[in-house]
This record gives structure tokens, sequence and C-alpha cells, in this order.
């Protein structure tokens, strides 16, 4: 009989600068080896000594029945680091949302587009280079101290004991990095800030702030006060309209204001949430995107 295949789920590359790497870190969890990878291969136009990181879980079923209930968990697991990887390195494992030099476009649903050939045929007669395949995507880099399994880890056992609060609030923050669509970040980042504030034991906002770390206070570029005023008084965010007996629509988010609230936002978030867990809070790397063709 031949040796059964072995199940595999492997993340996405990450570019990284490991700055005083020890040795990669390798755990059994729920039936899954879980390792990662680190590869001296980059994108092109990326520092020097920036690398490419993995985060593999490997398994070797005997039986369908087994197949099935490793990869439940090992999805399950995916997931959790996804998440997770934000209190770790600032953004979804699989990359930041935040942060994206090129927004794709696309028509509304179920319809079609001829516009990437038309492109690239245009593109190739106006330079007299042609394309078997073209594409932009974005590129970003990080330097971490170290190989960042063990800490990610790390952060899982802590959310495995959390509480429920702790839980929805991971949950509202991740859901704000993945929204897409129309004022979708702002209403999901408004709705974390909302359940902040009842956190924080304090009434007025300069109260609240003040019991915040003094790592998080250092990191945030502007008071509380403009981030709840932000979030309550913006057509982007949770309310339309401003009093019930004055029903005028309320000004939407200039563009610079829409940066700064989204960054000061995660960052708030970043930092209630790693107090919350008992982890070290990191401040957003100054990572380089770099997009590619």
């Amino acid at each position: 009989m031949q040796n059964a295949p072995t199940l595999r789920i492997e993340s996405p590359r990450l570019f990284m600068a490991i700055q005083n790497p020890t040795s990669p870190h390798r755990q059994e969890i729920d039936g899954w080896d879980v390792s990662e990878t680190y590869l001296q291969e980059s994108p092109e136009g990326a520092p020097s000594g920036v690398g490419s990181y993995r985060i593999i879980f490997e398994a070797n079923p005997t039986t369908s029945d087994e197949a099935l209930k490793l990869y439940e968990a090992g999805v399950e697991l995916a997931e959790l680091l996804e998440k997770l990887w934000l209190y770790v390195a600032t953004t979804p494992l699989s990359g930041p949302r935040f942060m994206l030099v090129l927004v794709p476009l696309a028509p509304p649903k179920s319809w079609a587009t001829n516009y990437e050939d038309v492109y690239r045929d245009l593109t190739a007669r106006e330079s007299g280079i042609h394309f078997d395949h073209f594409e932009i995507c974005p590129r970003f880099w990080s330097y971490p101290l170290d190989f960042p399994l063990r800490d990610i880890l790390t952060v899982r056992e802590k959310y495995l004991t959390a509480d429920e609060t702790t839980k929805t609030l991971i949950d509202l923050h991740f859901n704000a990095h993945l929204a897409s669509g129309l004022h979708a970040k702002e209403v999901a980042l408004a709705r974390a800030l909302e359940l902040v504030a009842a956190l924080l034991p304090a009434h007025s906002d300069a109260e609240k702030e003040a019991q915040l770390p003094a790592e998080v206070r250092n990191a945030l570029t502007r008071r509380l006060s403009w981030l709840y005023e932000l979030s309550n008084r913006r057509f982007n965010t949770r309310h339309v309209v401003g009093r019930q007996n004055k029903p005028a629509l309320l000004p939407p988010m200039t563009r610079d204001e829409h940066a700064v609230f989204v960054e000061n936002a995660d960052v708030l978030l970043r930092g209630i949430l790693s107090y919350r867990l008992g982890i070290q809070f990191v401040v957003a790397a100054k990572g380089s995107p770099s997009p590619t063709a």
C-alpha cells in the first residue's frame, strides 16, 4: 500500500528582514506539525536582507475521516493566526488592508470587463514590450527582531483563555481590516471604538485617555475626543444625520481626516487588546510598500 500523502496548509509569503534571528520554531498543535520557513529571496526593489517567510502546517492522515477532521482544525487554526497576527506584526497575516498602495477597481457583481486585456495591449503598443502576463500588486516588508511563530503561538494561548468581551473586540477589529465597500471600514472601526469606550473605566474622554498605557498614548497622534467626534459626527461612520429635531446630513470625513482616523483607531484597538491579552504592544513597523509589475 502506498504511503498516504502529506496534508499541508501554507500561509502566503511574507517579506521580512529578521534583525536578530535565533532559530525557526516548530510545534505540534491539534494534530498538525506547525513550522516556519525563511528563504533568502525577495521581491524586486526590496532592500538588502529581505527574505521570504511562510508558516506551514503538515499532517499525515491515514483515513479520509481523519483528513477531514484535521483539515477543519487546520482551517480554524489558520483563521485564528490570521487575526492574531495583528498583535504581533500590526496587520493580518495575509498582509496590510489599511495601507494598500493600489485599490483594485472592479465593476459591480456579475458585470464583465476586458479592461486588463485592453490595458495590457495598449501598454505593449506604447512601450514596445509585450507581456504574457501583467499584474500589479503591492509588496510589503517588515523588520521583526526574531522569527515570529513562537510569538504568535504565545498570543494564541492568551486568546484561548481570554474573556468573551476581549474576543468580541478582536473580531470587531479584525473585521474592520477585512471590510470593503462604501464606508465599511469606518463603520466597523466606529463599532469597535464604541466597545472600547465602554471598557475604559472613566467618564470623560480625557479621563479615559489617562487610563491608557503610556506607550499607547504616545503612539496616538490625535486625542480620544477627536477620535470619538469623528466616530459619531461624520457621515462615514455611525450616524448619518445630527440632532433628531434638525435632521441635516453630517459632513463626511475629509481625505486627511480619514487617513488619521483609521491609523489612530487601529493603534488604540491594538493597544487596548494587547493590554487585555497581557502581551507587548507592538508599534506599527515602517516597512516600505513597493508596487511591482
